[in-house]
């Protein structure tokens, strides 16, 4: 067997393999002899059947098998054995000449091309520079954030008349148009003033006569009230009379111990400032998650403006519709679309894996957990829960990394974290303090 590379720039190269008969003619005859154990043939029994007829049938098949398990495992090892940093993997030359395996074979040759990670020219230090943006939290951020979370406490209560926060229950009809015996409407979310003012101050039996399209626009609001389809909302129209027979606002409960017990656990939190001050710090590590977010992406940036990457883009045109064969859902269309994204995220995991190399950084499986750890916070806080116990955090992180795929995924964030904690150190940081708004439209 003879393995040369050629390479045709600094970004690809083609291996040629050429296999003589000597390297694949004793594993064909081996196959041959093992395939003759197990085949069946009529008139033969199981293990009986002669070679000859057995390499007739089926040596074509054998021979392709061997040769191309052969040429897999020569280039697998010529990579690895000459330390060749490659992208994707290596695919078969639009320039090799197809194998005619019904002919007698002495040279076989096979070529594969090969896409080069590109060399990367970067000094970390503090010519790169980079705002860590922090929230900025008032103690009307805390009082929102304390009301929502003692909210599941409160209860609806009966009261005298409208306020602008009631829910009203009754009867709403028109005559020769639509009527709805019992519906519910909110005071806080219509939309008109005007209207509003019309119910604030009302009591239970009183009767309300008011514009119903311009309280609630909103198609499916209205439908809803009257009872009826989305076909029949375009012939709502006029004033409609609303009958009150029931009012109810939301109080917000009463602070007590019992309730510091149920979100903090018993004794955690005794009073009201204490209570402000758990609240404060939960925004704070939740905050804490999204500007570390920010920063890593500000950081990333910073970094791919500092160098200058190519890529064997062609090579990787190719590379993608080879293993994406037999995916439908990847169209030539696709391919154009998300290419340009494709690159910008290779460029960046070519950059990331030099840093870890010239540093010499390791992601240890703590590092992943901790990432899981984080990814799992992440999704409870979409759910409105913010004070998960660590016992049940690692818990469910752990049970996450018992997936292979989300094993992958999470070392991949964990490498991320690792990279960006470690530049972080290394460059010019400055602080600023933003609003909840100006934070946002970083975003933007």
């Amino acid at each position: 067997m003879n393995i040369t590379r050629s390479d045709i720039d600094a970004l690809n190269a083609v291996v040629t393999i050429d296999i003589e008969k000597a390297d694949y003619e004793p594993k064909v005859e081996e196959s041959i002899k093992n395939y003759r154990k197990k085949v069946s043939m009529p008139g033969f029994r199981t293990g009986h059947v002669p070679v000859g007829m057995v390499k007739k049938m089926y040596g074509k098949a054998i021979l392709a098998e061997e040769i191309n398990r052969i040429v897999g495992q020569a280039i697998s090892d010529y990579i690895k054995d000459n330390n060749l940093d490659i992208l994707g993997e290596p695919i078969p030359s639009e320039t090799m000449e197809p194998i005619d395996f019904d002919k007698e074979i002495d040279t076989v040759q096979f070529k594969f091309d090969l896409g080069l990670t590109p060399k990367v020219n970067l000094e970390i230090n503090e010519k790169i520079k980079a705002t860590y943006y922090q929230l900025e939290i008032t103690d009307k951020t805390v009082d929102d954030q304390a009301k929502m979370l003692t909210s599941r406490f409160g209860k609806n209560e009966k009261v005298d008349e409208v306020s602008e926060k009631s829910l009203i229950k009754g009867s709403i009809a028109q005559e020769g148009g639509f009527s709805n015996e019992q519906t519910v409407i909110s005071a806080n979310v219509m939309k008109d003033d005007k209207q509003r003012a019309k119910f604030v101050g009302k009591k239970v039996g009183e009767t309300v006569k008011f514009n119903l399209k311009k309280t609630f626009p909103n198609d499916t609001e209205i439908t809803y009230i009257l009872g009826i389809e989305k076909e029949q909302v375009a012939d709502v129209k006029g004033d409609y009379e609303f009958t009150i027979n029931e009012i109810t606002e939301f109080k917000d409960p009463e602070l007590t111990q019992e309730i510091f017990d149920q979100m903090f656990g018993e004794g955690k939190v005794t009073n009201e400032a204490e209570f402000k001050a758990k609240v404060r710090e939960s925004i704070e590590a939740n905050n804490a998650m999204e500007q570390d977010y920010r920063l890593g992406l500000d950081i990333k940036e910073a970094i791919m403006q500092k160098v200058k990457i190519d890529l064997p883009e062609e090579f990787l045109k190719r590379w993608l519709t080879v293993v994406n064969q037999g995916n439908e859902k990847f169209t030539p269309d696709v391919l154009v679309n998300e290419f340009p994204r494709f690159v910008d995220d290779l460029k960046w995991q070519v950059v990331k894996n030099d840093i870890i190399k010239k540093n010499d950084l390791k992601v240890e499986y703590s590092d992943t957990l901790a990432y899981a750890k984080k990814t799992a916070k992440m999704q409870f806080m979409q759910y409105g829960l913010t004070d998960i116990p660590e016992e049940n955090l690692n818990n469910y992180a752990m049970s996450m990394l018992k997936n292979e795929e989300q094993i992958r995924q999470m070392t991949e964030g964990a490498v991320n974290d690792v990279v960006i904690a470690f530049v972080k150190e290394k460059i010019k940081l400055s602080n600023k303090t933003v609003d909840r708004e100006a934070f946002n439209k970083l975003f933007e």
